[in-house]
């Protein structure tokens, strides 16, 4: 099994001390299917660049699905809840270990959304 932080969302098995457990990769006959990594309640920022060229710390350019994240690897894909499908690709200088910052492409628009708790599900791979 997979331990997932004791702050992880969901109605999965816990473990005595507060941990998720998850049921590892499953081989099928097709693909390796990805295990879900965890669910968890997170601060959601928005922010977008000056800079026409707008690269991330990958080395992406930033597009509608960039998110950035301190620790977790580049290309991880994670689903907000009311805002879709998003993969790291970058880092943010102030962002706390659970706090995702997503780009956009107005400055407006990134005040409109503003900050706000969402369901966010981290899957391994990227996909």
């Amino acid at each position: 099994c997979v331990r997932v932080g004791p702050r992880a969302y969901s109605a999965g098995p816990m473990s005595r001390d507060g941990w998720l457990m998850l049921p590892p990769i499953v081989q099928t006959e097709r693909r390796i299917e990805e295990p879900l990594l965890a669910a968890m309640v997170s601060l959601v920022t928005w922010y977008t660049c000056a800079d026409a060229a707008c690269l991330t710390a990958s080395g992406e350019k930033a597009g509608p699905d960039t998110a950035a994240h301190n620790t977790l690897p580049f290309g991880t894909a994670i689903d907000v809840d009311g805002y879709g499908r998003f993969r790291v690709t970058d880092r943010g200088g102030r962002l706390g270990p659970s706090q995702f910052d997503l780009f956009i492409g107005s400055r407006d628009e990134a005040i409109r959304r503003g900050v706000s708790e969402r369901v966010v599900t981290v899957t391994i791979g990227g996909r």
